[in-house]
């Protein structure tokens, strides 16, 4: 089952996503553990472009598993490219 949820963007408008039921999504604390950084690396990653997590009604930033795994993906084919 697919449902539609609405995180909120910058601004007034917000961004809408589809999301599995079984898909969970992780606050940036566990989406550092994931990936073995620390929060101010993950926040670093942020602003440089290379990932943008969704963000709550409240401003919070959450992480899909399925991003983790782009963000790590592209990081390697970078790493590859300059060898």
């Amino acid at each position: 089952m697919v449902v539609s949820v609405r995180f909120w963007g910058g601004g007034d408008e917000g961004v809408n996503w589809e999301a599995s039921m079984t898909e969970r999504l992780m606050t940036a604390k566990e989406a550092a553990a994931h990936l073995r950084i620390s929060l101010f690396t993950l926040r670093k990653i942020e602003k440089e472009g290379l990932m943008v997590p969704y963000r709550t009604p409240g401003g919070h930033r959450r992480y899909s598993e399925q991003m983790l795994k782009e963000y790590l993906e592209a990081s390697r084919k970078q790493t590859q490219n300059r060898a």
